[in-house]
């Protein structure tokens, strides 16, 4: 087809948005996947080393899969999704994409400091919300709130916090067993 032809067919002024809309939703979606992808990557290494995290492989699966049941009994989009709060939602955006560059550069350096983790996983998980709030509105934040908070499940614990109650439970577990 030439690109004559191309120009001189009439499009709807409702075809051009809606292909606008989806080619930002496909970049949204793509950059996103991106985000989640680094941070399982990071996050992987602790699960290889660790066999107390080796469950956190199974983690990614499983939310993925819930988020999967939640889509399919999602709920109608709220009508003033994308233009509520778009000032402060901007400022949490760009807050937490500017927070993952010196995260990034110190779990590179670092890449068993455990808060780091902690922070990478709430920048993503903060852009997945400010994305979600956008394109559904607050009901689809609290109807896709468990899928995603659910890699939280998967974030090694903070030493000092851990220790003292893995600790705790392997006395009583041992206690228990004698």
């Amino acid at each position: 087809m030439s690109s004559a032809a191309v120009a001189s067919f009439p499009l709807s002024s409702s075809v051009r948005p809606n292909r606008r809309f989806a080619v930002s939703l496909g970049l949204c979606l793509l950059g996103l996947s991106g985000l989640w992808f680094g941070l399982f990557r990071h996050l992987s290494g602790e699960w290889s080393l660790n066999e107390q995290y080796s469950y956190g492989w199974f983690v990614p699966f499983f939310a993925l899969y819930l988020f999967w049941l939640r889509w399919e009994d999602r709920p109608r989009p709220a009508e003033n999704a994308s233009t509520t709060n778009v000032r402060s939602q901007g400022l949490a955006a760009i807050s937490a994409l500017l927070l993952l560059l010196p995260i990034r550069l110190f779990e590179i350096a670092n890449p068993d400091w455990r808060p780091l983790g902690w922070l990478h996983a709430t920048c993503v998980v903060t852009l997945t919300f400010i994305w979600l709030g956008r394109v559904g509105g607050r009901p689809w934040l609290r109807h896709f709130a468990f899928p995603i908070l659910f890699i939280f499940t998967a974030v090694p614990w903070i030493s000092p916090v851990e220790e003292p109650i893995v600790q705790g439970l392997m006395r009583i577990i041992a206690s228990m067993a004698t």
